[in-house]
């Protein structure tokens, strides 16, 4: 028994050093700061706008590491709203608000192509009413505390059970 718990206590400490040890990123390079809006990359430009009309959408992922489906931007969080702009055709530019009565211009250039890369857990989310879209980071140390705490109440559970033999010899 005893050489089972040595196993045990050796396995998490292996398998923590995977999951503490400081995980490598390697970030996208972008050619320029977008919004994606209605299946085009409309590209931010120095421009403000002064004059909006109604809102058309709004960023509903962002990532300045990775690219990502739906209203995704490479600069501006999730809930930033998209406005349409006063004589301005949405084919061509649209508004983006930056603060309250400041809108930067984000010019419309090519269709947004990107279709995911099968990590999107937007079903599970609508599932459980969440709209908290986990990144693979967010993902990957939940699965990890998860693991680790499945390990840790193993390693108790057996020395709990070690304890109580030993414990249970000694007094006979």
């Amino acid at each position: 028994m005893r050489q089972l718990f040595s196993v045990l206590v050796s396995l998490v400490f292996f398998l923590s050093a995977f999951l503490l040890w400081p995980n490598v990123t390697l970030a996208t390079s972008w050619e320029y700061p977008f919004v994606v809006w209605d299946g085009y990359i409309y590209v931010i430009t120095d421009e403000y706008v002064e004059e909006v009309n109604e809102p058309v959408g709004k960023v509903t992922r962002y990532s300045d590491m990775h690219q990502d489906t739906g209203n995704f931007s490479n600069f501006y969080k999730k809930g930033t709203t998209y406005f349409s702009i006063v004589k301005t055709d949405t084919d061509e530019a649209i508004a983006i608000e930056e603060a309250e009565d400041l809108y930067r211009k984000a010019v419309r250039e090519k269709p947004y192509t990107y279709e995911g890369g099968g990590g999107d857990n937007s079903n599970w989310n609508n599932f459980l009413g969440d709209t908290h879209e986990e990144t693979k980071e967010e993902r990957h140390l939940i699965g990890g505390s998860i693991l680790l705490g499945v390990l840790l109440a193993i390693m108790g559970l057996v020395g709990y059970y070690l304890f109580s033999k030993r414990r249970g010899n000694s007094a006979k």
